[in-house]
């Protein structure tokens, strides 16, 4: 045995190096070799099966100094991928690859080149291509190759894709090993009795033993998996699909399936696939099961099969090698499932987890009991855990799409002070309205979440909710009637006087999502007909299609959260929503129904007794004097967009990207107003606030955040004001005459604003 320095050039030698995908050790100890190789006029040959391993030795050889390009004109670096000129029809011709490497050296030589290195790695790829006697077979053939033409040939094994005694076999055709442990190399000569006794010590401490380990804890984190997708499949087929899945990657089997069973007549329930091949899909959708024959396998237990006992003839073309059947119940006598898997490899490769495919079993078993116990006495929790799930997933994406309304807002907004065309500007307000609402649904989402927002309740007119909504709805029935040549027709009878005190992109939510549900119901065109009036203290919305109906069966569940009739196309939530959005406004939504005929939804609210109270929103801006405002926020559309809402009430601001460079920019120019977000990369908007002020105390901080969490008093301390993204010019402005108000108390500038 000798180390690294030691490793030189060998006319005729055919090495071996150990690795493992898992431990995946760097090739520095060849660096000598191959740089003495290049810099002596010779080649370096490197073989590579996934182009994943072209990249990382490319990467790997130009760390060492090796200008790639170059040396590839030159013919001093050879690049071989092994699926293009290794394989035939996906098979692997061992006497073409002879061949190849013969012409291959030749053309080295001719060259001048007389020292060429073959390099190459032995993992899956011929794993699935070989069998074990093909393998060695090819091993003798290319260590005499390289004794005659005076080559050096290196063969890199992953030792995680093989068995040992797989491996244990090729030892012998090798005249050197090299084992790499952490920055050791250590070289073995597999001719020397003591050294080969000492490399198989090496082999089971270093490579053998942890990879095992490393087999067994995924096989132990398998059966953790499996334990905790229990708590979210939906019922029991989407747990066996993702067990089915995470055994066959852990047992390295092709594809498998799980046959289910109703009863202890084999009666079948269902069957769960995994990468099944198609011709197998097709030929098992064809079969009767036998009973008898199945009742039987049960009884024998695990049982793995090679290609010899495979007498099935579409089984053989495949070319799988080898299947191995679980049975899975409490006894022979209660079947539940089976569970097979297959491969392209011997019955060998499934021997070796036999004790885990039996605790997968056992496993499986416990699981499916467990998951039909939940399908059918929690089914409310099981309501509640996607209501959970649906918030956190929701919740996950609110601030970014705050973001995104912030720039939709503010610029929308703005343009409608600008432009005077009456068609334009009505298309504006669509898309102003529209993305309030998708505000106020973030709103909602982040109620979910327990996320603290802001209440937008306000008294205004019931039938301009509706006409709103309308607008909204137009452009879908537009392409949907207009389109296929539908046709199409809606009534409006807006009666109604009455004010109600809402948030009104709420209540716009709602009217929206029942007349798209309406159009969704009319697919051949029909009639809407839309209603408001007033009765006592009440004010009513109705809305009426003459669409396909709900039928009886399905009336009491429409509220329901995740109902839908619309299978894909739905998510079983509008209803839902609009219902809970009704009642905490102390009102009322009911729903009458008739198949054939149409579907009415009538909403109730409290009339606003104050109505009279309510003025329009005043469209007169101010205007204020002298402010510079400094805009900090890493998203640079959302700064423009504030930029653009303080051009129009006459403050000059510029826009920072990076919070890093805030500091220096307040040493070049005086800011009276930093605003800033809360959500940065490189330093959040809350320490920001702290080192600015620690160098200017009269600077004023506005924060802004798409993430409303409740802060401590701590964190607000060095805070002036705090803005919920996305925000509109109303809310701008806000913001804008607290600080200044602040300010004023403080006995700071006057006449600011006018």
């Amino acid at each position: 045995m000798y180390n690294e320095i030691d490793i030189k050039y060998i006319k005729g030698a055919f090495w071996g190096v150990l690795n493992s995908s898992i431990l995946n050790f760097r090739k520095n100890y060849l660096k000598n070799l191959v740089l003495n190789i290049i810099e002596n006029d010779g080649c370096f040959i490197y073989i590579y099966n996934f182009i994943s391993q072209l990249h990382t030795e490319k990467e790997e050889l130009e760390k060492w100094g090796l200008v790639i390009d170059e040396l590839i004109k030159k013919g001093q670096l050879i690049f071989i991928s092994a699926q293009k000129k290794y394989l035939k029809e996906g098979v692997l011709q061992v006497e073409n690859i002879v061949k190849f490497y013969e012409k291959l050296i030749n053309n080295c030589y001719k060259k001048g080149y007389k020292k060429v290195i073959i390099y190459g790695i032995i993992d899956d790829f011929y794993n699935d291509k070989m069998d074990l006697d093909i393998i060695y077979e090819y091993h003798k053939k290319i260590k005499k190759f390289a004794k005659e033409k005076e080559i050096m040939i290196i063969k890199e094994y992953l030792i995680d894709n093989f068995t040992e005694e797989y491996f244990y076999r090729l030892v012998p055709l090798h005249d050197v090993f090299i084992i790499i442990n952490n920055d050791s190399v250590n070289v073995f000569q597999i001719d020397n009795p003591n050294e080969i006794e000492l490399f198989y010590k090496y082999l089971r401490i270093l490579y053998l033993d942890k990879v095992e380990l490393y087999k067994e804890n995924k096989k132990l984190e398998l059966l953790n998996e499996l334990i905790l997708d229990i708590s979210y499949k939906h019922n029991s087929r989407h747990l066996l699909e993702s067990a089915l899945e995470k055994i066959c990657k852990v047992v390295n089997a092709d594809f498998g399936l799980i046959f289910t069973y109703l009863d202890t007549d084999f009666n079948l329930e269902s069957i769960i696939k995994y990468n099944l091949p198609y011709e197998i899909d097709k030929y098992i959708a064809n079969q009767t099961l036998d009973e008898n024959r199945f009742r039987e396998e049960f009884k024998q237990g695990i049982k793995i099969y090679d290609d010899s006992q495979l007498e099935n003839r579409l089984i053989n073309q495949l070319g799988i090698k080898s299947l191995v059947k679980v049975p899975i119940g409490k006894d022979e006598n209660n079947p539940i499932a089976f569970l097979i898997l297959a491969s392209y490899n011997s019955k060998q490769h499934f021997y070796h987890h036999m004790s885990f495919l039996k605790a997968i079993g056992n496993t499986i078993l416990a699981l499916l009991d467990k998951q039909k116990q939940i399908e059918k006495h929690q089914a409310d929790l099981l309501r509640a855990e996607k209501f959970k799930t649906l918030g956190e997933l929701a919740g996950g994406i609110a601030h970014d799409f705050n973001n995104i309304l912030t720039t939709i807002i503010g610029l929308s907004q703005l343009l409608l002070y600008q432009v005077q065309d009456e068609k334009i500007k009505k298309n504006l307000e669509i898309i102003y309205n529209s993305a309030l609402d998708g505000k106020a649904i973030v709103n909602r989402i982040q109620k979910i979440t327990r996320k603290r927002v802001s209440s937008n309740k306000k008294a205004i007119l019931l039938n301009s909710i509706v006409e709103t909504s309308i607008d909204m709805a137009r452009p879908k029935w537009k392409n949907i009637y207009d389109v296929k040549g539908r046709e199409f027709t809606l009534v409006k009878e807006l009666n109604s006087n009455s004010y109600i005190y809402c948030d009104v992109y709420e209540i716009r939510e709602v009217i929206l999502n029942i007349i798209l549900n309406a159009i969704d119901a009319m697919e051949d065109g029909g009639k809407l007909t839309i209603r408001t009036y007033d009765k006592g203290n009440k004010a009513y919305v109705c809305i009426e299609d003459t669409g396909c109906g709900i039928p009886d069966e399905f009336k009491d569940k429409i509220f329901e959260p995740f109902f839908s009739t619309k299978e894909s196309r739905g998510t079983g939530l509008g209803l839902s929503i609009a219902k809970n959005i009704i009642s905490s406004y102390n009102g009322s939504i009911e729903v009458e129904s008739k198949v054939g005929v149409g579907t009415k939804f009538i909403i109730s609210f409290n009339r606003y007794q104050k109505g009279g109270e309510y003025t329009a929103e005043d469209n007169i801006l101010p205007k204020f004097n002298g402010l510079n405002v400094l805009i900090v926020d890493d998203k640079a559309h959302v700064a423009y967009s504030l930029k653009k809402m303080f051009r129009i009430i006459g403050i000059e601001s510029d826009i920072e990207t990076n919070s890093n460079n805030v500091l220096k920019r307040l040493s070049k120019k005086k800011y009276d107003i930093i605003v800033c977000d809360l959500a940065m990369p490189k330093m959040n908007g809350i320490r920001l606030s702290r080192q600015i002020k620690s160098i200017r105390k009269d600077l004023k901080i506005i924060l802004m955040t798409g993430w409303p969490n409740d802060l401590d008093e701590q964190d607000l301390s060095e805070i002036e004001y705090i803005m919920h993204k996305p925000c509109t010019i109303k809310e701008v402005i806000k913001a804008i005459k607290s600080v200044i108000d602040k300010e004023k108390k403080l006995g700071g500038r006057e006449n600011v604003v006018n």
